[in-house]
């Protein structure tokens, strides 16, 4: 059943419950309630909350309902509304540009994959910018190595990370936050450093998180070579570029530093 004929026969419905009532002052009342109940099944139309699944009228508590759930999406709309034009709150979006991870490091206790999923670009291109002017961080998630990412944008060009970077920016994007475990693409990252170091008002945020409880790593000193390998390269990438740098392992770290009037740090 199409959603108009639906509509329609939800406004039969409600005619012939608030026709059933005595004379007087009760049926001019169900009259009123009649008349805001349309309304209301209008207005949920229009929002596209009417679908097969709306329960039918079968009582005058029924009408009482439709005009409820107007009320409630509105007092919804309006709080989210008021939300979203709070400039002085910070808002992040949280993207995986892929799921796709092939480093096998040592202390990861996830059993990586090269098989998975690559965020298409050309859906970021299509984006509705209203939508992401809303944001000003974008966390790139903990799901797969995002120096992986690859997608083909509208003109069929090959995308990398940097590329996902750049477009954000675009739309108003200003901070990044990126979680990266190894230096898994040195061409891709030197892109990405490229890009912050010739745009001064965007800064980055590199995570770098360790397992150190993983039962590959725990107890074992031979493990600490891998560690060092997968660990320092990237660590040495990131001080050259992050303003911030953060390692979630055992211990307590800081680390700050002045480049070219940009402050960086670690913690």
């Amino acid at each position: 059943m199409a959603i108009n004929e639906m509509t329609d026969q939800l406004k039969a419905e409600i005619y012939g419950v608030a026709a059933i009532s005595t004379v007087g002052s009760i049926h001019a009342e169900r009259i009123k309630e009649r008349d805001k109940a349309l309304d209301a099944l209008d207005y949920l139309q229009d929002k596209g909350f009417i679908d097969k699944d709306f329960p039918p009228i079968k009582s005058i508590k029924d009408v009482s309902r439709i005009i409820d759930i107007k009320s409630l999406v509105e007092t919804i709309e309006r709080s989210l509304i008021s939300i979203l034009q709070d400039q002085s709150m910070e808002r992040g979006l949280s993207i995986t540009p892929t799921s796709r991870c092939d480093n096998h490091c040592a202390h990861c206790e996830t059993e990586s994959t090269g098989k998975g999923e690559d965020l298409d670009f050309r859906l970021l291109e299509d984006a509705d910018p209203n939508f992401l002017k809303l944001f000003q961080i974008a966390h790139f998630s903990f799901e797969g190595d995002c120096l992986l990412v690859r997608s083909k944008n509208k003109q069929g060009q090959m995308m990398d990370l940097s590329d996902y970077i750049s477009l954000l920016y675009n739309y108003g994007v200003r901070q990044f936050v990126m979680v990266t475990k190894k230096l898994s693409d040195e061409k891709v990252y030197g892109k990405i450093q490229s890009f912050f170091q010739s745009t001064l008002d965007a800064t980055l945020t590199q995570r770098i998180s360790f397992n150190l409880y993983s039962p590959e790593i725990f107890g074992k000193r031979e493990s600490l070579d891998g560690l060092k390998r997968e660990f320092l390269p990237l660590f040495y990438a990131a001080m050259q570029t992050a303003d911030n740098i953060r390692l979630n392992v055992n211990g307590s770290f800081k680390y700050e530093r002045s480049d070219a009037g940009r402050s960086r740090g670690l913690s």
